[in-house]
């Protein structure tokens, strides 16, 4: 073992003024240099501390300013709160009132564990910590937010391509101070008895097999009337969609569920992935303050009906659910609606009628043309608000161009990714295949598109807008399994295209691959895959 030192006096000025006195004059850094050198005398050597007091200490613009860090009590505080860094701490006394409740929040989350920028954000908006603004979203405030405890080393990333964050074991342990007995961490395994009379947020972990048993919530939970915030975490995989619960396990979960929703009736935010559940009980309607439901990884087989009584919620998250069939009917009245994120429900065959309605929609991971029994591409037309990636299935199902021109693709602005997915059988008449074409043609998306994904396209060539230079944002196209084109579109005259991946479409494949008579047209592509 090597036993890490503390970092030089030259080496702590050097981090610490990176942070502070950057983008200032020479002469400020002069003036402020002097009382730089004491208070970094006063970190201990310890970088996070630097990093963290050298942030704060970035947007303090006035001498005096910084004689008031310098001369802070808090600084000797450090034998009443054992553990706690002094320097922490004045970084998060120097947080706006509504960044200090978001940062006391994250203490819910386990150590170690990694959280979810946009996850996080939406369970600020659903406590209500997120104020209105009319010139940006909630959302959008929330990332602002987010970006700032960041910058200011309260969180730090991950290093991974995800976009997932952790937090620091000393911040960790800073977020538990201040955030009193509003938020408890419960490890399940545990079987201890918990007071939770007074708690507002709380979470469980639950380590074990790859589905958890709602029977084993502590019945301490039944009595924690001002829970706000319940999210239960599980270290496994995720579930095996082979496996079945018997009649009696689903009974057994609904009614564990049932009790526990009649006694906490002020739930904000709950979260329940990867629980052994196959529906939700009626009480789940009497969770009127519900904004956030993440039911992500589940056993769940279709939503209650009553759902639709929650009139606030913001976000319902049902990634994964692997044996999901059914939405509840009248999901048009949740009106509250910002976010559905539907990602792998491989069951789910359409999305039920009136989802159009739901004009606040930002994000909608997966759109099903479900024909008679479920949604028709026109659906779309009013929901200018999605905003990030959509899917849409089954296009084969779409009747014409006119119903294709309906969705008005073309007016949603801040979409970056678009897959369009269709899935036939193994003969396709000529009918069809035109009806394919023209369909495409109307889905004709915003010039912001980013990504363009077209796997199981039927039609025997593609659309013109494809290789329009006017979608002078696309960095990147995937064609997969389009076996009847014989022609790409000319997607050489789009200026940032980088990626193009042609993947099961043999004819394109003879015409385009290393050898082909057209391989020059895209020779420039800098990431390219034709096979």
């Amino acid at each position: 073992m090597h036993k890490l030192d503390v970092l030089s006096d030259d080496k702590c000025w050097l981090l610490f003024s990176s942070k502070a006195l950057k983008h200032r004059s020479a002469r400020e850094c002069s003036e402020l240099e002097e009382i730089g050198r004491e208070i970094v005398k006063k970190c201990g050597g310890v970088p996070l501390a630097l990093n963290a007091i050298g942030s704060a200490m970035q947007l303090k613009s006035t001498r005096s300013q910084w004689e008031l860090v310098l001369e802070s009590e808090t600084w000797n505080l450090a034998d009443v709160m054992e553990g706690i860094l002094p320097a922490l701490l004045l970084s998060y006394y120097d947080l706006p009132p509504a960044l200090k409740q978001c940062f006391a929040y994250c203490s819910i989350f386990p150590k170690d564990w990694e959280i979810e920028k946009d996850t996080i954000v939406k369970l600020w908006v659903a406590q209500g910590f997120i104020g209105s603004d009319t010139s940006k979203d909630m959302e959008e405030i929330g990332g602002v937010y987010f970006d700032d405890l960041l910058k200011r080393s309260l969180l730090q990333d991950d290093g991974n391509i995800f976009g997932w964050f952790k937090m620091h074991d000393l911040v960790h342990d800073l977020a538990q101070f201040v955030a009193g007995n509003d938020c408890s961490i419960t490890k399940i395994t545990q079987g201890a008895i918990f007071k939770l009379n007074k708690v507002r947020h709380s979470s469980l972990t639950f380590t074990g097999p790859a589905a958890f048993e709602v029977t084993s919530i502590p019945s301490s939970f039944y009595k924690a009337h001002k829970l706000r915030t319940l999210l239960i975490f599980h270290k496994s995989g995720s579930i095996d969609s082979s496996s079945e619960m018997s009649e009696k396990e689903k009974v057994r979960s609904c009614r564990v569920l049932h009790k526990l929703f009649h006694h906490l009736r002020c739930l904000r935010a709950l979260e329940m992935s990867g629980a052994k559940i196959s529906r939700l009980p009626r009480t789940v309607g009497q969770l009127k303050q519900l904004r956030y439901l993440d039911l992500s990884d589940s056993m769940i087989e279709e939503s209650s009906e009553e759902l639709i009584d929650c009139i606030n919620l913001q976000s319902l998250v049902l990634n994964y659910c692997c044996f999901l069939k059914r939405l509840p009917r009248e999901m048009r009245k949740l009106i509250s609606l910002r976010h559905l994120e539907l990602e792998g429900t491989v069951m789910l065959e359409y999305l039920p009628k009136g989802i159009g309605r739901l004009t606040s929609l930002q994000t909608l991971t997966d759109f099903i043309v479900g024909g008679n029994d479920g949604c028709e591409l026109g659906e779309l037309k009013h929901l200018n608000l999605l905003r990030g990636r959509l899917d849409i299935y089954q296009l084969q199902k779409a009747s014409s161009q006119e119903e294709a021109m309906q969705a008005e693709l073309n007016e949603k602005m801040h979409l970056h990714t678009l897959s369009l997915y269709y899935s036939y059988g193994e003969v396709v008449g000529d009918e069809e295949q035109r009806r394919a074409e023209v369909v495409l043609q109307g889905l004709r998306p915003h010039t912001n598109l980013k990504v363009l994904v077209i796997e199981g396209y039927r039609g025997s060539k593609f659309s013109d807008w494809m290789g329009d230079p006017s979608f002078s944002n696309l960095i990147r196209v995937e064609l997969s399994n389009c076996t009847e084109c014989e022609e790409l579109p000319p997607l050489w005259n789009l200026p940032m295209l980088r990626k193009l991946w042609v993947h099961g479409c043999p004819l394109l494949k003879e015409r385009y691959k290393e050898g082909g008579d057209d391989r020059h047209k895209i020779a420039h592509i800098s990431d390219l895959d034709v096979w």
